[in-house]
């Protein structure tokens, strides 16, 4: 807020008293502080010290700084808006020589100069900004294209999408003949409207490391999802890509998507997943926490990663049910028992 000559900032409030402080303090170590009452009444403490010959005759830039802004704003929209505010700032404070004379926007109203420039550029569509050149090619020098895939489709009365971003030099990666793939999921740094994050990565036999090639964003997880986001993947590679193995979680829809588009590989879960997906579906069933931490325990439930699916029901179920009711007690109660034999019918289901 303005009160006379100076600007002042939002510092504390003690009951119908508010505090403000200098807004050059942080800079100048000013201590002047406006005081306002309830009643009206506003009084200063304390001197200026910020005040310089350059403050006297203090340049407003301003209108110079939004026109810069806009210009700006759609030169590169994968930059943020605050980088681009403070860019050009730094920018006007090396052409006119100095900082404390001149009065700039501030940074939210300079972020909102940004933001409204940008929307009108783009109707304020997301997926439209991304087809931009600026923003779908690698870089200035390299127009070779970093976005992948950006489709929509209706299905079952909802609209879909599927985005894929990947480096074509990382891409062609996949077209290599026997090639291992492992295919993970995370949630926590998925932007809205989607819900997971699809990374797809390679085995780099030379280094002996899993090099990230797809990075693509899906609002659903069923079967048609992962369908289409590896039918892309194919379509991207030429139809080259035929992996040998493909490594992923225990998801059935996720499972069922890779063996439609990739017949010959060999599928392998990974032991973790497998084990996480079991201890999360004994949990939903209410199954003492006790006794899944048994189950989970080395050289239990995990035995049954390594039998045949021909011996599993008749005799690895029944050797590992054996085992694990020696540790957690066979269940007599009817409560117990009948959770128990929900998951197992859910294991060999699945």
């Amino acid at each position: 807020m303005q009160h006379g000559d100076h600007y002042y900032y939002y510092k504390d409030s003690y009951k119908t008293t508010y505090y403000y402080a200098c807004r050059k303090s942080r800079t100048t170590k000013c201590k002047a502080r406006l005081i306002c009452h309830d009643d009206g009444t506003v009084h200063i403490k304390g001197d200026h010290i910020c005040v310089t010959g350059d403050d006297v005759i203090a340049r407003d830039v301003q209108e110079e700084m939004r026109q810069l802004l806009e210009r700006r704003s759609l030169v590169d929209l994968r930059v943020l808006p605050g980088r681009v505010w403070r860019d050009v700032k730094d920018e006007m404070i090396r052409e006119y020589g100095e900082r404390s004379g001149l009065r700039f926007l501030p940074k939210q109203e300079a972020i909102g100069v940004i933001r409204r420039c940008r929307d009108a550029a783009t109707g304020g569509d997301a997926f439209r900004a991304i087809e931009t050149e600026q923003v779908r090619h690698i870089s200035d020098d390299d127009e070779r294209e970093f976005l992948q895939m950006n489709l929509a489709y209706p299905m079952e009365g909802k609209f879909r999408r599927i985005v894929g971003f990947g480096h074509p030099d990382l891409n062609r990666l996949m077209t290599y003949p026997g090639i291992t793939l492992f295919v993970d999921a995370t949630f926590s740094v998925t932007p809205k409207p989607f819900t997971q994050t699809i990374i797809v990565m390679i085995h780099d036999r030379a280094h002996d490391l899993y090099v990230p090639c797809f990075y693509i964003l899906v609002d659903t997880k069923d079967h048609w999802t992962y369908w289409n986001v590896f039918q892309w993947i194919k379509i991207q590679t030429d139809m080259a890509c035929i992996p040998s193995v493909v490594m992923f979680d225990f998801e059935q829809a996720l499972h069922l998507g890779i063996r439609d588009q990739f017949e010959s590989a060999h599928i392998v879960g990974c032991l973790f997943h497998w084990k996480q997906a079991i201890r999360r579906k004994m949990i939903s069933l209410g199954i003492a926490r006790v006794e899944v931490a048994a189950a989970m325990e080395p050289g239990l439930l995990d035995l049954l990663t390594v039998l045949p699916v021909k011996v599993l029901r008749k005799k690895g179920i029944p050797f590992v049910t054996k085992k694990l009711y020696r540790l957690i007690g066979v269940p007599t109660e009817a409560d117990r028992k009948e959770k128990w034999q929900a998951f197992w019918d859910y294991f060999v289901k699945t």
